[in-house]
């Protein structure tokens, strides 16, 4: 009886140390916050991010420290082996800011009622859920549609259970270098070699709102620096005009306290040699097969075009008087003219209205483009 109620008490305890430890981080970082806020005017207006990152860097590593060790005197630690396929992996942010290596290399078996948001939570293909892209594009050949409204931009993929799905390092969809013009980017900000991690935060809060935005690593007097951009575009006016925009919405957070200058990206920067996270433009083009009104004549159109590894999925708008019309699309393309070549390729009564079309919102946009989520530094 006496050991009984000892291992309850035991956890009491520890469970009010957790507690207590976190109550103490929090009154620090009130304190902190505090302090800025009474300093701030001593403190140069370039540096404030700094400061502040400097010292959620420090707590982001306290905390972490701190965690580990709770979790340990708890017994909470798990070895990974004991994981069931499929299931989580402890310790992964599906937020975007801890982000591991995005491939795995094992497959993945199609439950009932698995999206692949998902799937990509589980852990066994890709170990970040921002790469359920990935997964989608990879098998593309697997799945039975792929759907996205225009209203609401979030993909529906639908796939008979009991597909295995897999994913591999190769780009599906490989860098094109545009045939068309120049392209341009923005560089919004340049991070010294010890900023990565910031970088990241940073270019992640851009994605997050819909902007292709990336860290680009250079090399400064043998040390690395590493530029925060967005692009790809087609005018220096179109970049001009994203990067204005940028820097008014996020003027509270002086994440860019410097004037924005536009670039012309060089092949490396192209194929993505030097990209160490977030997410290119490169290919902005879809065609456009056909225009229904009714849903079910769109899937058919869908079905009859969706080979020869063509990527093909559906775009729910509306018409110029509300109502809705399905689009069935084709993607991705790097210029207009490859996407006219295929046009042109294709014979057959869905092709005869085919236009192609540039698709820029990061949500119907992002599947085919050079996305790339590392590991922190």
């Amino acid at each position: 009886m006496a050991k009984a109620t000892a291992k309850p008490a035991s956890k009491g305890k520890k469970g009010g140390l957790l507690w207590i430890i976190v109550g103490v981080l929090i009154l620090l970082l009130g304190a902190a916050s505090g302090l800025y806020y009474f300093k701030r005017d001593t403190i140069k207006k370039d540096s404030r991010l700094k400061v502040i990152q400097d010292f959620v860097d420090k707590l982001d590593s306290t905390i972490g420290k701190g965690t580990d060790k709770i979790k340990e005197s708890l017994g909470q630690g798990k070895d990974d082996k004991s994981r069931k396929p499929g299931a989580a992996k402890p310790g992964k942010d599906d937020e975007g800011l801890g982000f591991g290596s995005f491939f795995t290399g094992s497959s993945y078996e199609v439950q009932h009622g698995d999206n692949l948001y998902s799937i990509a939570q589980k852990g066994s293909l890709v170990e970040n859920s921002w790469e359920w892209r990935r997964i989608m594009v990879q098998n593309r050949d697997k799945i039975d549609y792929a759907f996205i409204s225009e209203e609401d931009p979030q993909w529906k993929v639908v796939m008979a259970e009991g597909q295995e799905l897999t994913v591999s390092e190769e780009q599906v969809f490989p860098p094109r270098l545009p045939t068309e013009g120049k392209k341009y980017s923005v560089q919004l900000v340049s991070l010294p070699d010890n900023s990565y991690r910031r970088g990241v935060k940073v270019a992640s809060s851009l994605i997050s709102d819909g902007y292709y935005a990336y860290v680009y690593r250079a090399d400064a007097g043998g040390k690395s620096v590493y530029r925060i951009r967005s692009g790809l575009y087609n005018s220096e006016e179109e970049a001009r005009m994203v990067a204005d925009e940028i820097r008014m919405r996020y003027q509270e957070h002086n994440w860019f306290p410097d004037a924005p200058w536009i670039s012309v990206p060089e092949e490396a920067e192209l194929l993505g040699e030097m990209l160490d996270f977030g997410a290119l433009l490169i290919n902005p083009w879809v065609i456009t097969v056909t225009s229904r009104d009714k849903h079910s004549e769109a899937l058919a159109d869908m079905k009859q075009i969706k080979n020869g590894g063509i990527f093909a999925y559906l775009s729910q708008g509306r018409d110029t008087s509300g109502r809705f019309v399905y689009r069935t699309r084709v993607g991705y393309f790097p210029s207009k003219g490859e996407a006219e070549k295929v046009i042109a390729d294709h014979k057959g009564p869905l092709w005869e209205t085919a236009v192609p079309e540039m698709v820029i919102r990061f949500e119907e946009a992002s599947p085919g483009q050079l996305l790339r989520l590392q590991a922190e530094k």
